[in-house]
């Protein structure tokens, strides 16, 4: 906590670079909730459907990444979308909106991304974030960071959106 340290990103996603299994989050989402913490979950949809039992469980604040990895042919239809909205009916859930390039079939400039990130911020305008996922560790070209920034004014269309998910939802979460 003295150090800025404000939560514990859980990267399993992708099993074969995973360095944490999804069996640490429910020990490890009890010592984050003690500090105040959140636990960022970075899955599949298909994921997050296959845990939703022990998410709905897991204690303290929770960051939905990356918009859910919904399946980017399904964008809102997926199931997991479902399961997203129910998360932050429930309380003390965000989701990340980063990662357009990471969820779409369509590709530049991301239209389907951009649908589900619309969709999200609509449901929840006060559980958003936004995310550039700079540096784009996974991406062998890199996207444009100009092109990424100018998404937010399509996904958070008005100035009370972009406060709540630049400004007053990540002093929320993080405690700044």
């Amino acid at each position: 906590n003295a150090g800025g340290v404000k939560g514990l990103r859980f990267s399993v996603w992708n099993p074969k670079n995973a360095v944490v299994s999804f069996d640490d989050c429910p020990p490890l989402s009890e010592r984050c909730a003690d500090m105040g913490w959140n636990m960022q979950l970075h899955m599949s949809a298909k994921q997050y459907l296959e845990h939703a039992d022990v998410i709905r469980k897991l204690k303290g604040k929770i960051v939905i990444d990356h918009m859910g990895r919904l399946d980017p042919a399904l964008g809102v239809k997926d199931p997991a979308y479902r399961f997203i909205c129910e998360m932050i009916d429930r309380g003390a859930t965000w989701v990340k909106l980063s990662g357009a390039y990471l969820n779409t079939v369509a590709g530049r400039p991301w239209n389907d991304a951009t649908a589900t990130a619309v969709a999200l911020a609509g449901f929840a305008p006060e559980r958003v974030v936004w995310g550039s996922d700079w540096p784009h560790v996974t991406e062998k070209v890199k996207p444009d960071e100009t092109e990424l920034a100018e998404l937010i004014a399509t996904w958070f269309p008005t100035e009370r959106a972009r406060r709540l998910a630049l400004v007053d939802n990540p002093a929320e979460l993080y405690g700044f």
